[in-house]
């Protein structure tokens, strides 16, 4: 594998880097639920962005040859007053654990931090994570 890897989003204006992966991390930048046809969020209930973020990290992971199940470190990033802090992390583990029912028993690490906005207005919440590949 060589020293960096990177994918990239495809169809936008710009280069954003998807993931890096650094021997066996992975660093996944920062997920929200963008529904490009809108320049928006997929929906104003940050229950279905939820979804939807926990979706898209799967699927880019999956690009590599890893799942969810793979994280080992996420930082979920919640607009204030969108929902109670608790809920959102909770229902971030359940669509987590859809994926990969394995992380109830091998957790991994989680930081949420409660921030004025994001990068689009409708955005409630955006998620960025690090995996690994297994030895």
């Amino acid at each position: 594998m060589d020293t960096f890897h990177r994918t990239f989003y495809e169809g936008m204006q710009m280069d954003i880097c998807k993931t890096l992966t650094v021997g066996k991390l992975v660093f996944l930048s920062g997920t929200e639920a963008m529904d490009s046809s809108k320049g928006g969020a997929v929906a104003e209930d940050i229950n279905t962005q939820i979804e939807v973020v926990v979706r898209k990290m799967n699927e880019s992971l999956e690009e590599l040859g890893l799942s969810i199940g793979n994280m080992i470190k996420h930082t979920i990033y919640m607009k204030k007053g969108s929902a109670d802090p608790v809920s959102v992390i909770q229902k971030f583990h359940e669509e987590c654990y859809r994926y990969a029912p394995g992380l109830k028993e091998r957790p991994c690490t989680g930081t949420l931090a409660v921030i004025d906005g994001l990068a689009v207005d409708t955005f409630k919440v955006e998620v960025d994570a690090i995996a690994a590949y297994p030895d």
